[in-house]
Protein backbone atom coordinates (compact mmCIF):
# COMPACT_ATOMS: atom_id res chain seq x y z
CA UNK A 1 0.00 0.00 0.00
CA UNK A 2 1.14 3.38 -0.81
CA UNK A 3 1.29 6.57 1.65
CA UNK A 4 -0.90 9.48 2.27
CA UNK A 5 -0.42 13.03 3.97
CA UNK A 6 -1.86 12.87 7.56
CA UNK A 7 -3.80 16.00 8.52
CA UNK A 8 -1.42 17.78 11.06
CA UNK A 9 -0.75 20.87 13.38
CA UNK A 10 -2.54 24.04 11.95
CA UNK A 11 1.01 26.42 11.56
CA UNK A 12 2.95 24.03 9.13
CA UNK A 13 1.24 25.01 6.22
CA UNK A 14 5.08 26.14 4.52
CA UNK A 15 6.11 22.38 4.77
CA UNK A 16 3.19 21.23 3.29
CA UNK A 17 3.03 23.67 0.35
CA UNK A 18 6.88 22.76 -0.23
CA UNK A 19 5.70 19.12 -0.68
CA UNK A 20 3.43 19.94 -2.74
CA UNK A 21 5.54 21.87 -5.01
CA UNK A 22 8.11 19.20 -5.37
CA UNK A 23 5.68 16.76 -6.49
CA UNK A 24 4.66 19.03 -9.42
CA UNK A 25 8.24 20.04 -10.72
CA UNK A 26 8.28 16.65 -11.50
CA UNK A 27 10.21 14.83 -8.73
CA UNK A 28 7.53 12.19 -7.48
CA UNK A 29 9.06 9.18 -8.20
CA UNK A 30 7.04 6.50 -10.94
CA UNK A 31 7.21 3.06 -8.74
CA UNK A 32 6.84 -0.24 -11.14
CA UNK A 33 4.84 -2.14 -8.20
CA UNK A 34 2.18 -0.85 -5.83
CA UNK A 35 4.39 -1.56 -2.98
CA UNK A 36 7.06 1.40 -4.26
CA UNK A 37 3.73 3.89 -4.14
CA UNK A 38 4.92 6.09 -1.32
CA UNK A 39 3.56 9.74 -0.98
CA UNK A 40 6.18 12.49 0.36
CA UNK A 41 4.25 13.40 3.47
CA UNK A 42 4.45 17.23 4.43
CA UNK A 43 5.56 17.94 8.43
CA UNK A 44 2.66 19.36 9.29
CA UNK A 45 -0.75 20.26 7.68
CA UNK A 46 -3.79 22.83 8.40
CA UNK A 47 -6.46 21.44 10.55
CA UNK A 48 -9.47 20.89 8.43
CA UNK A 49 -12.19 23.19 8.54
CA UNK A 50 -14.48 21.23 9.57
CA UNK A 51 -14.55 18.17 12.20
CA UNK A 52 -14.56 14.35 10.31
CA UNK A 53 -17.85 13.12 10.92
CA UNK A 54 -18.17 9.24 10.18
CA UNK A 55 -21.53 7.47 11.18
CA UNK A 56 -23.97 10.17 10.34
CA UNK A 57 -26.20 9.79 7.02
CA UNK A 58 -27.22 12.44 5.14
CA UNK A 59 -30.72 13.42 4.49
CA UNK A 60 -32.87 10.48 2.25
CA UNK A 61 -30.61 7.17 3.40
CA UNK A 62 -27.34 6.09 2.54
CA UNK A 63 -25.96 5.98 -0.77
CA UNK A 64 -23.74 3.19 -2.36
CA UNK A 65 -21.18 3.08 -4.46
CA UNK A 66 -19.58 0.10 -5.95
CA UNK A 67 -16.05 -0.30 -7.50
CA UNK A 68 -15.93 -2.93 -10.00
CA UNK A 69 -13.95 -3.98 -13.38
CA UNK A 70 -15.88 -5.07 -16.49
CA UNK A 71 -17.25 -8.66 -16.66
CA UNK A 72 -15.02 -9.80 -19.37
CA UNK A 73 -12.08 -11.30 -17.05
CA UNK A 74 -9.18 -8.84 -15.79
CA UNK A 75 -6.63 -10.26 -13.96
CA UNK A 76 -5.82 -7.73 -11.33
CA UNK A 77 -3.44 -6.82 -8.85
CA UNK A 78 -4.07 -7.45 -5.35
CA UNK A 79 -4.15 -3.42 -4.91
CA UNK A 80 -6.99 -3.29 -6.84
CA UNK A 81 -8.93 -6.36 -5.81
CA UNK A 82 -7.98 -4.85 -1.80
CA UNK A 83 -10.89 -1.78 -3.07
CA UNK A 84 -13.18 -3.29 -5.32
CA UNK A 85 -16.84 -3.85 -3.91
CA UNK A 86 -19.50 -2.39 -2.23
CA UNK A 87 -19.36 1.02 -0.35
CA UNK A 88 -22.05 2.34 1.61
CA UNK A 89 -22.65 6.01 3.26
CA UNK A 90 -21.08 6.32 6.49
CA UNK A 91 -20.51 10.41 7.03
CA UNK A 92 -18.41 13.17 5.26
CA UNK A 93 -15.25 14.54 5.32
CA UNK A 94 -14.37 18.06 3.47
CA UNK A 95 -17.53 18.46 2.80
CA UNK A 96 -18.41 15.61 1.09
CA UNK A 97 -19.37 12.29 1.84
CA UNK A 98 -17.36 9.74 3.30
CA UNK A 99 -18.36 5.89 2.03
CA UNK A 100 -17.00 2.76 3.70
CA UNK A 101 -16.54 -0.76 2.12
CA UNK A 102 -19.16 -3.23 3.03
CA UNK A 103 -17.14 -7.03 3.25
CA UNK A 104 -18.99 -10.39 2.92
CA UNK A 105 -19.58 -12.81 5.59
CA UNK A 106 -16.55 -15.17 3.93
CA UNK A 107 -14.13 -12.45 4.46
CA UNK A 108 -15.04 -11.87 7.88
CA UNK A 109 -15.13 -15.11 8.88
CA UNK A 110 -11.65 -15.81 7.23
CA UNK A 111 -9.84 -12.58 8.28
CA UNK A 112 -9.19 -11.54 4.92
CA UNK A 113 -11.14 -8.34 5.09
CA UNK A 114 -9.31 -4.92 5.12
CA UNK A 115 -10.78 -1.80 5.75
CA UNK A 116 -10.93 0.73 2.76
CA UNK A 117 -12.83 4.02 2.97
CA UNK A 118 -13.67 5.83 -0.01
CA UNK A 119 -13.46 9.83 0.65
CA UNK A 120 -12.64 13.03 -0.58
CA UNK A 121 -9.80 15.28 0.85
CA UNK A 122 -9.10 18.62 -0.28
CA UNK A 123 -6.03 21.19 -1.41
CA UNK A 124 -5.30 21.82 2.38
CA UNK A 125 -2.03 20.03 2.37
CA UNK A 126 -1.58 20.95 -1.27
CA UNK A 127 -3.15 20.36 -5.10
CA UNK A 128 -1.67 17.17 -5.61
CA UNK A 129 -3.45 15.42 -2.86
CA UNK A 130 -6.44 16.97 -3.47
CA UNK A 131 -9.29 14.37 -5.10
CA UNK A 132 -11.28 11.54 -4.05
CA UNK A 133 -9.28 8.40 -2.39
CA UNK A 134 -9.30 4.82 -1.53
CA UNK A 135 -7.32 4.36 1.75
CA UNK A 136 -7.88 2.79 5.54
CA UNK A 137 -8.78 5.67 7.45
CA UNK A 138 -9.34 9.24 6.41
CA UNK A 139 -6.39 11.16 5.89
CA UNK A 140 -4.26 7.98 6.76
CA UNK A 141 -0.94 6.49 5.88
CA UNK A 142 -2.12 3.49 3.83
CA UNK A 143 -4.15 4.39 0.85
CA UNK A 144 -4.68 2.31 -2.45
CA UNK A 145 -6.05 4.67 -5.42
CA UNK A 146 -6.73 8.46 -6.23
CA UNK A 147 -8.96 10.38 -8.92
CA UNK A 148 -7.99 14.00 -8.95
CA UNK A 149 -11.73 14.61 -9.84
CA UNK A 150 -13.55 17.35 -7.75
CA UNK A 151 -16.85 16.26 -7.98
CA UNK A 152 -19.27 15.93 -5.59
CA UNK A 153 -19.62 12.44 -5.85
CA UNK A 154 -17.23 9.81 -6.28
CA UNK A 155 -16.03 10.05 -10.00
CA UNK A 156 -16.61 7.23 -11.92
CA UNK A 157 -13.45 6.98 -13.62
CA UNK A 158 -9.71 8.59 -13.65
CA UNK A 159 -8.43 6.64 -11.10
CA UNK A 160 -4.66 5.52 -10.49
CA UNK A 161 -4.16 2.87 -8.77
CA UNK A 162 -1.09 2.78 -7.54
CA UNK A 163 -2.52 6.69 -6.23
CA UNK A 164 0.74 7.93 -8.12
CA UNK A 165 0.76 5.99 -10.90
CA UNK A 166 1.49 7.84 -14.61
CA UNK A 167 -1.73 6.51 -15.91
CA UNK A 168 -5.10 6.02 -15.05
CA UNK A 169 -6.37 2.33 -14.42
CA UNK A 170 -8.06 0.57 -17.23
CA UNK A 171 -11.27 -0.45 -16.69
CA UNK A 172 -11.80 0.61 -13.18
CA UNK A 173 -14.98 2.18 -12.40
CA UNK A 174 -17.02 3.75 -9.74
CA UNK A 175 -21.08 3.56 -10.12
CA UNK A 176 -23.51 4.25 -8.35
CA UNK A 177 -24.99 1.12 -7.25
CA UNK A 178 -28.72 1.67 -8.63
CA UNK A 179 -26.95 2.78 -12.17
CA UNK A 180 -24.49 -0.83 -12.22
CA UNK A 181 -27.55 -2.81 -10.97
CA UNK A 182 -29.35 -1.28 -13.66
CA UNK A 183 -26.86 -1.85 -16.15
CA UNK A 184 -26.01 -5.49 -14.50
CA UNK A 185 -29.93 -6.73 -15.08
CA UNK A 186 -30.41 -5.48 -18.50
CA UNK A 187 -26.82 -7.32 -19.56
CA UNK A 188 -28.01 -10.65 -17.43
CA UNK A 189 -31.12 -10.58 -19.04
CA UNK A 190 -29.39 -10.40 -23.07
CA UNK A 191 -27.21 -12.73 -22.11
CA UNK A 192 -29.35 -15.07 -21.05
CA UNK A 193 -31.81 -14.85 -23.91
CA UNK A 194 -28.94 -15.34 -26.36
CA UNK A 195 -28.15 -18.23 -24.13
CA UNK A 196 -31.43 -19.68 -23.94
CA UNK A 197 -32.46 -19.11 -27.86
CA UNK A 198 -29.02 -20.75 -28.94
CA UNK A 199 -29.65 -23.85 -26.67
CA UNK A 200 -33.47 -24.24 -27.68
CA UNK A 201 -31.72 -24.22 -30.91
CA UNK A 202 -30.20 -26.93 -30.32
CA UNK A 203 -32.89 -28.71 -28.78
CA UNK A 204 -35.57 -28.13 -31.84
CA UNK A 205 -32.71 -30.04 -33.68
CA UNK A 206 -32.05 -32.99 -31.28
CA UNK A 207 -36.30 -33.10 -30.64
CA UNK A 208 -36.91 -33.10 -35.08
CA UNK A 209 -33.79 -36.19 -34.74
CA UNK A 210 -35.66 -38.25 -32.00
CA UNK A 211 -39.24 -37.75 -33.93
CA UNK A 212 -37.38 -38.99 -37.60
CA UNK A 213 -36.72 -42.14 -35.30
CA UNK A 214 -38.25 -45.58 -35.89
CA UNK A 215 -38.50 -48.29 -34.26
CA UNK A 216 -34.61 -50.07 -33.80
CA UNK A 217 -34.07 -51.26 -37.47
CA UNK A 218 -37.04 -49.85 -38.74
CA UNK A 219 -37.12 -49.72 -42.94
CA UNK A 220 -38.73 -45.94 -42.09
CA UNK A 221 -35.44 -44.48 -40.56
CA UNK A 222 -32.91 -47.45 -40.69
CA UNK A 223 -32.01 -46.50 -36.96
CA UNK A 224 -30.62 -49.17 -34.78
CA UNK A 225 -29.47 -49.03 -31.06
CA UNK A 226 -26.82 -47.02 -30.79
CA UNK A 227 -29.00 -44.32 -32.94
CA UNK A 228 -31.16 -44.58 -30.40
CA UNK A 229 -28.69 -44.48 -27.70
CA UNK A 230 -27.06 -41.44 -28.91
CA UNK A 231 -30.47 -39.52 -29.18
CA UNK A 232 -31.41 -40.79 -25.56
CA UNK A 233 -27.91 -39.26 -24.94
CA UNK A 234 -27.80 -35.83 -26.77
CA UNK A 235 -31.40 -35.40 -25.26
CA UNK A 236 -30.66 -35.68 -21.36
CA UNK A 237 -27.35 -33.42 -22.17
CA UNK A 238 -29.70 -30.98 -23.41
CA UNK A 239 -32.11 -31.29 -20.88
CA UNK A 240 -29.48 -30.59 -18.10
CA UNK A 241 -28.11 -27.83 -19.84
CA UNK A 242 -31.47 -25.71 -20.26
CA UNK A 243 -32.02 -26.73 -16.73
CA UNK A 244 -28.65 -24.66 -15.16
CA UNK A 245 -29.81 -21.81 -17.53
CA UNK A 246 -33.24 -21.83 -15.74
CA UNK A 247 -31.43 -21.91 -12.64
CA UNK A 248 -29.01 -19.08 -13.70
CA UNK A 249 -32.68 -17.49 -14.61
CA UNK A 250 -33.58 -17.30 -11.55
CA UNK A 251 -30.70 -15.95 -9.92
CA UNK A 252 -31.17 -13.20 -12.53
CA UNK A 253 -34.75 -12.56 -11.72
CA UNK A 254 -33.92 -12.66 -7.67
CA UNK A 255 -31.31 -9.86 -8.55
CA UNK A 256 -33.73 -7.88 -11.00
CA UNK A 257 -35.93 -8.05 -7.62
CA UNK A 258 -33.54 -6.70 -5.69
CA UNK A 259 -32.30 -3.51 -8.04
CA UNK A 260 -36.17 -3.03 -8.23
CA UNK A 261 -36.91 -2.92 -4.61
CA UNK A 262 -33.93 -0.62 -5.01
CA UNK A 263 -35.75 1.96 -7.19
CA UNK A 264 -34.02 0.76 -10.23
CA UNK A 265 -36.99 1.57 -12.82
CA UNK A 266 -35.39 -0.64 -15.84
CA UNK A 267 -35.76 -3.75 -13.62
CA UNK A 268 -39.61 -4.06 -13.61
CA UNK A 269 -39.43 -4.99 -17.36
CA UNK A 270 -36.32 -6.89 -17.31
CA UNK A 271 -38.53 -9.03 -14.62
CA UNK A 272 -40.73 -9.37 -16.78
CA UNK A 273 -38.67 -10.43 -20.09
CA UNK A 274 -36.59 -12.84 -17.16
CA UNK A 275 -40.16 -14.59 -16.28
CA UNK A 276 -41.25 -15.20 -19.91
CA UNK A 277 -37.98 -16.13 -20.89
CA UNK A 278 -37.65 -18.56 -17.90
CA UNK A 279 -41.04 -20.51 -19.08
CA UNK A 280 -40.15 -20.87 -22.18
CA UNK A 281 -36.91 -22.56 -21.23
CA UNK A 282 -39.23 -24.88 -18.34
CA UNK A 283 -41.28 -25.70 -21.26
CA UNK A 284 -38.75 -26.44 -24.06
CA UNK A 285 -36.75 -28.73 -21.13
CA UNK A 286 -40.06 -30.54 -20.48
CA UNK A 287 -40.21 -31.57 -24.19
CA UNK A 288 -36.98 -32.38 -24.05
CA UNK A 289 -37.58 -35.14 -21.01
CA UNK A 290 -40.99 -36.24 -22.41
CA UNK A 291 -38.76 -37.25 -26.03
CA UNK A 292 -35.95 -38.56 -24.14
CA UNK A 293 -38.90 -40.90 -22.27
CA UNK A 294 -40.29 -41.76 -25.64
CA UNK A 295 -37.38 -42.61 -27.19
CA UNK A 296 -36.04 -44.41 -24.71
CA UNK A 297 -39.16 -46.49 -23.68
CA UNK A 298 -39.30 -47.12 -27.92
CA UNK A 299 -35.82 -48.70 -28.10
CA UNK A 300 -36.27 -50.98 -24.63
CA UNK A 301 -39.43 -52.06 -26.28
CA UNK A 302 -37.54 -52.90 -29.85
CA UNK A 303 -34.95 -54.50 -27.43
CA UNK A 304 -37.50 -56.54 -25.79
CA UNK A 305 -39.36 -57.98 -28.74
CA UNK A 306 -36.04 -58.69 -30.12
CA UNK A 307 -34.45 -60.77 -26.98
CA UNK A 308 -37.99 -62.44 -27.33
CA UNK A 309 -37.66 -63.48 -30.95
CA UNK A 310 -34.04 -64.39 -30.41
CA UNK A 311 -35.13 -66.47 -27.25
CA UNK A 312 -38.32 -67.96 -29.69
CA UNK A 313 -35.50 -69.38 -32.03
CA UNK A 314 -33.60 -70.84 -29.46
CA UNK A 315 -36.67 -72.56 -27.46
CA UNK A 316 -37.66 -74.29 -30.46
CA UNK A 317 -33.99 -75.61 -30.62
CA UNK A 318 -34.49 -76.79 -27.73
CA UNK A 319 -38.01 -78.04 -28.49
CA UNK A 320 -37.11 -80.12 -30.98
CA UNK A 321 -34.22 -81.87 -29.52
CA UNK A 322 -36.27 -82.95 -26.15
CA UNK A 323 -39.61 -83.86 -28.43
CA UNK A 324 -37.06 -85.96 -30.54
CA UNK A 325 -35.89 -87.57 -27.56
CA UNK A 326 -39.18 -87.78 -25.91
CA UNK A 327 -41.12 -89.25 -28.92
CA UNK A 328 -37.93 -92.07 -28.94
CA UNK A 329 -38.37 -93.05 -25.71
CA UNK A 330 -42.13 -93.07 -25.23
CA UNK A 331 -42.04 -95.12 -28.74
CA UNK A 332 -40.00 -97.81 -27.15
CA UNK A 333 -41.60 -97.79 -23.91
CA UNK A 334 -44.95 -98.98 -26.24
CA UNK A 335 -43.01 -101.34 -28.21
CA UNK A 336 -42.10 -102.94 -25.45
CA UNK A 337 -45.49 -102.88 -23.63
CA UNK A 338 -47.09 -104.18 -27.12
CA UNK A 339 -44.83 -107.14 -27.38
CA UNK A 340 -45.47 -107.75 -23.50
CA UNK A 341 -49.20 -107.89 -24.48
CA UNK A 342 -48.37 -110.15 -27.46
CA UNK A 343 -46.62 -112.50 -25.42
CA UNK A 344 -49.66 -112.47 -22.58
CA UNK A 345 -52.04 -113.31 -25.84
CA UNK A 346 -49.84 -116.44 -26.67
CA UNK A 347 -50.59 -117.73 -22.92
CA UNK A 348 -54.04 -118.16 -24.07
CA UNK A 349 -53.66 -120.18 -27.33
CA UNK A 350 -51.29 -122.63 -25.89
CA UNK A 351 -52.23 -123.03 -22.78
CA UNK A 352 -52.64 -126.91 -23.39
CA UNK A 353 -48.55 -127.66 -23.68
CA UNK A 354 -47.04 -127.26 -20.25
CA UNK A 355 -43.65 -126.49 -21.69
CA UNK A 356 -44.64 -123.82 -24.15
CA UNK A 357 -46.76 -121.94 -21.10
CA UNK A 358 -43.93 -122.04 -18.97
CA UNK A 359 -41.37 -120.77 -21.73
CA UNK A 360 -44.02 -118.33 -23.00
CA UNK A 361 -44.77 -116.72 -19.09
CA UNK A 362 -41.00 -116.50 -19.12
CA UNK A 363 -40.85 -114.30 -22.02
CA UNK A 364 -43.83 -112.29 -21.03
CA UNK A 365 -42.39 -111.50 -18.16
CA UNK A 366 -39.29 -110.19 -19.53
CA UNK A 367 -40.96 -108.28 -21.99
CA UNK A 368 -43.23 -106.84 -19.12
CA UNK A 369 -40.07 -105.71 -17.35
CA UNK A 370 -38.16 -104.35 -19.93
CA UNK A 371 -41.31 -102.09 -21.31
CA UNK A 372 -42.01 -101.22 -17.68
CA UNK A 373 -38.13 -100.15 -17.54
CA UNK A 374 -38.62 -98.05 -21.00
CA UNK A 375 -42.05 -96.86 -19.47
CA UNK A 376 -40.35 -95.23 -16.44
CA UNK A 377 -37.63 -94.04 -18.39
CA UNK A 378 -39.81 -92.26 -20.95
CA UNK A 379 -42.16 -90.94 -17.76
CA UNK A 380 -38.76 -89.28 -15.74
CA UNK A 381 -37.65 -88.01 -19.11
CA UNK A 382 -41.01 -86.55 -20.22
CA UNK A 383 -41.47 -84.94 -16.37
CA UNK A 384 -38.28 -83.32 -16.33
CA UNK A 385 -38.07 -81.41 -19.96
CA UNK A 386 -41.55 -80.51 -18.88
CA UNK A 387 -40.69 -78.61 -15.73
CA UNK A 388 -37.83 -77.03 -18.23
CA UNK A 389 -40.20 -76.18 -20.77
CA UNK A 390 -41.98 -74.23 -18.80
CA UNK A 391 -38.98 -71.18 -18.68
CA UNK A 392 -39.47 -71.49 -22.14
CA UNK A 393 -41.08 -68.32 -24.14
CA UNK A 394 -44.85 -68.23 -24.60
CA UNK A 395 -45.45 -69.80 -27.86
CA UNK A 396 -41.96 -72.95 -28.14
CA UNK A 397 -43.53 -73.22 -23.95
CA UNK A 398 -46.96 -73.75 -25.17
CA UNK A 399 -46.19 -76.57 -27.84
CA UNK A 400 -43.79 -78.38 -25.38
CA UNK A 401 -46.58 -78.74 -23.05
CA UNK A 402 -49.15 -79.52 -25.63
CA UNK A 403 -46.72 -82.05 -26.96
CA UNK A 404 -45.50 -83.18 -23.95
CA UNK A 405 -48.77 -83.62 -22.25
CA UNK A 406 -49.71 -85.61 -25.48
CA UNK A 407 -46.89 -88.25 -25.07
CA UNK A 408 -47.97 -88.78 -21.13
CA UNK A 409 -51.46 -89.92 -22.33
CA UNK A 410 -49.46 -92.38 -25.27
CA UNK A 411 -47.29 -93.72 -21.86
CA UNK A 412 -50.63 -94.44 -19.47
CA UNK A 413 -52.41 -95.96 -22.56
CA UNK A 414 -49.20 -98.32 -22.53
CA UNK A 415 -49.11 -99.03 -18.88
CA UNK A 416 -52.71 -100.37 -19.16
CA UNK A 417 -51.57 -102.71 -21.51
CA UNK A 418 -49.22 -104.16 -19.19
CA UNK A 419 -52.11 -104.27 -16.21
CA UNK A 420 -52.57 -107.78 -14.82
Amino acid sequence: PAAHPREGAAGQAGAADGAAAFLREGARPRPTAFKDAAAPQPSAAPAPEAPVTLGKIGHGGPQTYVAHMPDDGYDVEAAVKTVLGEYVERGSNHGKKVFQKVHKEEDLKSAKAVDVLLYYWDDRNGKDFEGWWFGNKLGGTQVWALSKMQSLTPPGSGWKIPWNAEFTYPGFKVTPKQDKSAKDVERKCKDLTTQAQEQEDLANTALAKAKALGGVGGEASGAGRGDFLETESELTSLAETLGITEKMIAEALKMAAEAAACGVAAAAASMRALRQLGKGVHTKKDELTLEFARVKSTRQKEEREAMMALNEEKDNSAWEVILLEATKKTNAAEDGAEKAAIHMELLAVCEDDEDLVQKTLRETEQEARRAQKAIAEAKVYIGGKTAETRNFVEGPKKRAQEELGRLREQLAAAEAWLAP
